[in-house]
């Protein structure tokens, strides 16, 4: 009898255990703690495995609570065979618990050994097939997981997915535990091909058909796009409802190879076709497959023609008997070259190099070039080899040919006729080593240079400086390998070009720009090189240095960036004046880079420099004429001033003069003849009608002098004050004129004021006055005069019919009053309109 090792006894009769005593079973009497909690433990502390082949579940079915034990047994242990034993049957309470799970039901005293002998054997079986099921199972994931190419998922019919492989990790980039229960459109499925999709999912779901393989577009999960081979097979499920599985072979990269291979193919052609040689491919046999354009245009067919010829078609009877197709070398894969002659299609020969050789398609390719002008160039150097050799020897660069020898030897095989007059040796070198012939210390950089030249296999050119008999020499030397067949350098070609003569004026030269240099930057002003674009070529070191800005930075600049709004239209002016007239001169000022305005007198002229039109100039630092005309000017005003200070000093004294010889002679004399005339008219009645007239006239010519004298010799009569003088000017102005005056003098003006300006003072106000008496007809005259701080302030206005400023011209008294004020540093300014009267305004320092 087959020993059963996991058989559970729930509820067990004792009467049980010798039946029962072959087997590993464990007895679990029912209580009330729940029955999973209560099966466990006895499980557990029992030492079986949890899940038991065969239960035997020892229970009356005649109450609801048993068969809820038994319920829960089933729910507890799904895949164990469960056997009810019991001495008493419900029958509705058996069915019942068949249909929860039951395998079969006994009474107590049906249980014999047979029975249980074919329930162990049921059981058993049960658990082979279990296991040998989950064993499928688990090789079956185990192949879904570990397909390397692969990616297998499985949906429902919704399209969510309920398996997930790691290969469908690894392609699309979604986790099985991210994919699982999301559908697959919106993991995988492009935007535009979702409804397609649901829709493919939804037919086959009716149908029960297979769908591909075909090519999809996908997105990865980083949103790039890929493409796969799917292919989807519906199959059943529990619930009737099919199961998808999805097989999807990714072939991004195929995809991308065949692009790259589509784009290599044209690529391929274009260069096939666009080759400068002709490209034949033909088969073994000779039939044409294919030719480029070139091989079209080189003999003259239409390709169509070409392609229903034989390659032995292209060449005479003569070329092929004297040269046959070597078709046994290129069946051998050997790569063929030769000359030959070709005829084209219209009976012309045409001299080719053919090279051909077998692909590993097995077709020929043959690569087809024209040397119809190669030989014409070579019959050219036969007939220019005589020449060349003339050249060799008549050219003044030095020219030799070293061949090498084991031992880094290097022997001359030959030498022109330059050789041995730039060197000024007389023996012949050749068959001399290099060694024998190039004196120290140039020697070593020579060696150093050829084995550089050998072991590199390309020309080395290099300066050196040699001393020869004919002296010292200055040279560029240029060596040339020449190679074998097998690649090895056996020879060396040496030119020397002599740059001795032109080293000495390079020297020179780099001094007279040294020295152009010193004097450009001792030059006492700016120097500047310009281009016509405005471009800087060249500056001094003193433009730097006084505009602040560096090197660079001028190099960036215009000769505009210098210079102010107001200034740019002068020097853009100059500008187009020099390379308009040649030259041109102005002034401005130079803004530097910290914002200082310096005066300049710039000058420049026209010149041709490097090819290009350019202009040259200079500027010349102004400030110190500046200041220089500054305090000319200065000084010219006070000269001016004290030179008008002095002729007013001197007339007023000559008008003191005057006033006073009137005054003392003149008026004196009057009063007698006054005083004469009046008596003989008291004695003479015969004239008491002339002479009281001539009284009268007598009268009024000494108080005209009076007051004229008055007038004139008013410096005399500052004694009493500025103030008590211009109180008598404007009583006795008042006394004949119909206008009024009113005059308002500050108290403490004497005290403030001197002489100089008292008298220019009086002098304005009696010159303003007496203008106001002569032109404008006024009926009043306001006369102020105010002190401030600083200065003395007099006005002088009228109600009169007043002028127009624009058209008026000054006459001498507005002159006098001008020259007065200025005189002593002040200033006069006159407002005045027809018809709205007139005032003077004058402004004196104190």
């Amino acid at each position: 009898m087959k020993k059963l090792n996991r058989l559970l006894i729930i509820e067990a009769d004792p009467a049980l255990e010798p039946l029962l005593s072959t087997h590993q079973s464990l007895l679990a009497p029912l209580s009330e703690r729940p029955i999973e909690a209560q099966l466990l433990a006895q499980i557990t502390r029992a030492d079986l495995p949890h899940a038991p082949q065969l239960i035997l579940f020892h229970s009356n079915l005649t109450s609801v609570q048993h068969l809820r034990h038994f319920i829960g047994v089933c729910h507890l242990f799904p895949h164990s065979n469960i056997i009810i034993v019991s001495d008493q049957q419900d029958e509705e309470l058996c069915l019942l618990a068949l249909e929860a799970g039951a395998d079969d039901s006994v009474l107590l005293n049906h249980l014999t050994q047979t029975y249980l002998h074919k329930a162990v054997l049921l059981s058993l079986r049960r658990y082979r097939t279990e296991k040998e099921l989950a064993q499928n199972r688990e090789q079956l994931l185990a192949c879904l997981q570990n397909t390397p190419n692969v990616a297998v998922q499985w949906y429902n019919s919704k399209g969510e997915v309920l398996f997930w492989n790691r290969a469908s990790e690894r392609i699309f980039g979604w986790s099985a535990e991210e994919a699982v229960g999301r559908t697959v459109d919106e993991l995988i499925i492009m935007p535009e091909d979702q409804n397609f999709w649901r829709n493919k999912i939804c037919r086959l779901s009716e149908t029960g058909e297979s769908y591909g393989p075909e090519e999809w577009n996908f997105h990865y999960r980083d949103g790039s796009e890929g493409c796969c081979i799917s292919t989807l097979v519906p199959i059943p499920s529990f619930d009737d409802k099919p199961w998808f599985v999805c097989m999807d072979v990714e072939i991004t990269k195929r995809k991308q190879a065949e692009k790259a291979l589509r784009e290599s193919e044209e690529k391929y052609y274009d260069l096939f076709n666009q080759a400068s040689d002709a490209i034949f491919i033909n088969s073994l046999d000779g039939r044409m497959l294919d030719v480029n354009e070139r091989g079209r245009s080189l003999l003259a067919y239409s390709k169509e023609d070409l392609l229903n010829m034989r390659i032995e078609d292209f060449y005479s009877k003569e070329e092929l008997a004297r040269r046959p197709i070597m078709r046994r070398e290129l069946e051998s894969g050997q790569r063929t070259s030769l000359e030959r002659t070709m005829i084209d299609a219209n009976g012309k020969p045409i001299a080719v190099e053919v090279t051909a050789q077998k692909m590993k398609n097995g077709r020929v390719m043959a690569i087809v070039r024209d040397v119809s002008e190669r030989k014409k160039a070579e019959e050219a150097v036969k007939v220019s080899q005589q020449e060349l050799t003339l050249i060799y020897n008549s050219t003044s660069d030095v020219i030799f040919l070293l061949t090498i020898e084991e031992g880094s030897l290097y022997r001359f095989a030959s030498a022109n006729k330059a050789f041995y007059k730039v060197t000024g040796l007389r023996e012949n070198v050749v068959g001399k080593t290099v060694q024998e012939v190039i004196p120290h210390p140039s020697l070593h950089l020579v060696l150093q240079k050829y084995a550089e030249v050998v072991q590199t296999k390309k020309p080395v050119t290099w300066e050196e400086v040699t001393e020869y008999p004919s002296g010292r020499k200055h040279g560029v030397v240029n060596v040339t390998p020449v190679c074998n067949e097998e690649g090895v350098c056996t020879q060396l070609v040496s030119t020397v070009h002599d740059i001795t003569g032109r080293m000495e004026i390079q020297t020179q030269l780099e001094k007279e720009i040294a020295l152009s240099d010193s004097i450009i930057n001792s030059l006492p002003g700016l120097f500047y090189l310009i281009r016509k674009d405005g471009k800087q070529l060249r500056w001094n070191k003193q433009l730097e240095e006084i505009s602040g800005y560096t090197t660079e930075e001028i190099a960036g600049m215009t000769p505009l960036d210098f210079f102010e709004s107001d200034d740019i239209y002068g020097i853009f002016h100059a500008i187009e004046k020099i390379f308009g007239t040649g030259s041109a001169q102005t002034e401005a000022y130079l803004i530097t880079k910290d914002g200082r305005r310096i005066p300049y007198f710039f000058t420049g002229v026209a010149i041709r420099y490097a090819g290009e039109e350019c202009l040259l100039g200079m500027a010349i630092d102004l400030s110190a004429v500046k200041r220089l005309e500054n305090e000319l000017a200065k000084q010219e005003i006070a000269g001016q001033k004290k030179l008008m200070q002095a002729m007013i000093e001197a007339e007023e004294k000559e008008k003191a003069k005057l006033g006073l010889e009137l005054h003392d002679n003149v008026n004196q004399i009057l009063s007698v003849v006054r005083m004469y005339l009046t008596i003989l008219a008291s004695d003479q009645p015969m004239e008491e009608i002339t002479l009281p007239k001539a009284i009268d006239l007598l009268n009024t010519a000494i108080q005209e002098i009076r007051h004229l004298s008055h007038s004139l010799a008013v410096s005399y009569r500052f004694g009493t004050g500025l103030s008590g003088t211009l109180e008598d000017m404007v009583e006795n102005i008042q006394l004949t004129k119909d206008f009024s005056i009113h005059l308002s003098v500050p108290p403490d003006l004497d005290e403030r004021t001197n002489n100089q300006q008292k008298l220019a003072l009086y002098r304005v106000a009696q010159e303003q006055l007496n203008n106001v008496i002569k032109h404008a007809k006024a009926t009043r005259v306001d006369l102020l005069i105010a002190l401030t701080e600083n200065e003395i302030r007099l006005k002088v206005k009228d109600n009169g019919k007043g002028f127009n400023l624009s058209e008026a011209k000054k006459g001498l008294g507005l002159n006098n009053i001008v020259n007065r004020v200025e005189a002593l540093g002040g200033k006069a300014v006159i407002y005045s309109q027809p018809a709205q009267g007139t005032r003077l305004e004058v402004m004196i320092p104190l």
